[in-house]
Order: structure tokens, then C-alpha cells, then sequence
């Protein structure tokens, strides 16, 4: 477990509760101290290293860590194929989601959770466009594993949108944790990913934003820090995805004004089609993750060059 903090909880009534037909009667007070907003993180190092430092990957929003474990189809995950490439792996669940868990407490968050439907999720992940989802009619040569896609929104949780910058503060926590390292962070997670290496510039060495959103609107620490921004097919598609990256180019822009280092993947352009959202679950999200290792084992080398001359 990583951040968080301490509340406590007074004045609320109690009640008698039951836990389970052997475990009732039971008297529940509400009242007292808790632990909230704290990062869960999974890792894995294996014993022969490619890379000198380790990655974090950062989901997006109304996900969890899982989505890194394994496709919906269950072939092999991004986590496992990193480890299986020598390269230490932490898989963090943000707050609110998965094993971090939420807060049940009255008067913690503001607002209330929203979770994604089916349909959202089809046209939100670029899998097709929403008028087509009863039919399930995807885009041409979407490289999404459409006989999955239940699977995929199986994985999806309720999120809070109040919640930013717990999200980040416990993102923080676990960099301060894990020493210096790669951030990976796909959608919501990129914004973070982006946010937390302007905070902690030095423990940050490099950031992957897979189709980011929310990310800053200014750098001030970004000086010689690289940065790769990825981004998919079909984003033309749709208006929301237009404004999602503009604002994404935006943020690139803006790292690069401040003095970061900033290159682009842009998967149609390389000649990969067909990418939806979900780059680490698509059919060839092996050959995304082989771009992304090409570029990340460059800036490895640049850096252990760089340590070895100080």
C-alpha cells in the first residue's frame, strides 16, 4: 500500500448488524479512525534485468490494475510481458479502484460514483461508434478482440470524479516508494503519469502516455525529461476523441515549452491500423509494446550512459 491518510469519524449512530447466519447480533459503530485514499501496488522483478530502472503502469479511468494483467481474450498481458523482458513491473490500482478499495464513509468524497455502461465503453474505447454497438459492428480492421469485448466490460468499476488529486498525491507516494523509475500511463493514468513527473522530476525519468487525458497545462519541471505520447487509429472518428487529442497535443506542447523532450508514436503512421483505446489489449497490442520497449530501452542506455560518466 502506498499514500493515503487518516480520518476519523464521530457523531454517527450505531447499529446492530449481521455479518453472517453464524455471526449476527453483532453491534456496529461507525465511529473511529480509518485509512483512505491509498494506492495498492503489485510488482515483480525478475532476476535478470533488461532495463535499469523498473516501470510503473497506470490505468485509466474506471479501470483497474487488471487491465494490464491479461487480455479479455486472455492471451498475455503487458504486465507479464514486461517481466518476461527482464524488466521490473509495478502495477498500481489508484484510488477508488480495485484493491485500493473506496471509501464508505460519510461526508469523505464529494459527489457520487459513476460506473460505464456497455454501450459507453464501445464507442469510449474506439471500438465502434455507439449507433453500432446492438449490432456489434466495429470500425473496419479494428484490431479490438470483439469476441472479448464483454470481458472488457467486466473489468470496469465505479469512479469518482472528484477525486484527481488523491489519485495523484497516492501515485506520488508510490514513485517516492518504488525510487526512480518509467511511468507508464494509459488515458486517465497518462494525465497522471504526466502530473506526478512534473512533482517528482527526479525520481520520474521518463513518462509513456497512452492516449492521455488531464494531463497539466504547464511545465515547470520538465527540463530534459523525455516523454512519449502514443495514440491509436479511428480518433477521427468520433468528436469526443477529436477534442480528447487536441487536448493530449496540447499537453505535449506544453511539456515541450517546458523544456522536456517529447516524441510521438502515432500507430497509423507507423503503419499500425485498427488500434482502438485499449493499446494494451488490441490483437497486436505485442507489436505497441515492442515500439514502446524500442523507445524506452533508448532512454535506459542514455541514462546508465549518462550515470556511468558522473
Amino acid at each position: 500500500m502506498a499514500g493515503g491518510h487518516r480520518v476519523r469519524i464521530s457523531g454517527e449512530p450505531c447499529e446492530d448488524i449481521s455479518f453472517s447466519a453464524g455471526f449476527s447480533d453483532y453491534r456496529y459503530d461507525p465511529n473511529g479512525e480509518y485509512w483512505i485514499e491509498q494506492s495498492y501496488v503489485q510488482y515483480f522483478i525478475p532476476h535478470q534485468q533488461r532495463l535499469a530502472l523498473p516501470v510503473v503502469l497506470v490505468h485509466g479511468g474506471g479501470l483497474t490494475g487488471s487491465c494490464w494483467e491479461t487480455h479479455p481474450d486472455c492471451r498475455m498481458g503487458w504486465q507479464e510481458s514486461l517481466i518476461r523482458r527482464g524488466v521490473s513491473t509495478y502495477v498500481a490500482d489508484s484510488v477508488e479502484r480495485g484493491r485500493a478499495g473506496f471509501a464508505a464513509l460519510p461526508g469523505t468524497w464529494s459527489g457520487r460514483p459513476l460506473q460505464r455502461s456497455a454501450e459507453e465503453s464501445w464507442s469510449l474505447f474506439r471500438i465502434g461508434k455507439r449507433a453500432d454497438f446492438a449490432a456489434r459492428r466495429p470500425f473496419d480492421g479494428s484490431q479490438f478482440p470483439l469476441e472479448a469485448f464483454d470481458d472488457l466490460v467486466r473489468q470496469t468499476v465505479p469512479r469518482w470524479l472528484t477525486n484527481t488529486e488523491a489519485q495523484i498525491a497516492a501515485l506520488v507516494a508510490v514513485v517516492r516508494i518504488v525510487g526512480p523509475c518509467y511511468l507508464v500511463g494509459h488515458s486517465q493514468g497518462g494525465g497522471h503519469a504526466m502530473a506526478v513527473a512534473e512533482r517528482e522530476p527526479e525520481l520520474v525519468r521518463a513518462t509513456v502516455a497512452l492516449e492521455p487525458h488531464g494531463g497539466p497545462s504547464r511545465f515547470e519541471r520538465a527540463a530534459g525529461r523525455p516523454m512519449l505520447h502514443v495514440q491509436g487509429d479511428f480518433i477521427d472518428r468520433d468528436d469526443t476523441w477529436t477534442r480528447l487529442a487536441r487536448s493530449a497535443k496540447e499537453s505535449v506542447k506544453a511539456w515541450r515549452d517546458g523544456g522536456g523532450v517529447a516524441d510521438t508514436l502515432d500507430l497509423p503512421r507507423e503503419g499500425l491500423m485498427g488500434n482502438s483505446h485499449m493499446l494494451m489489449m488490441d490483437r497486436n497490442s505485442e507489436t505497441v509494446l515492442d515500439l514502446v520497449m524500442q523507445w524506452l530501452t533508448r532512454i535506459d542506455a542514455s541514462h546508465s550512459n549518462l550515470e556511468a560518466c558522473s
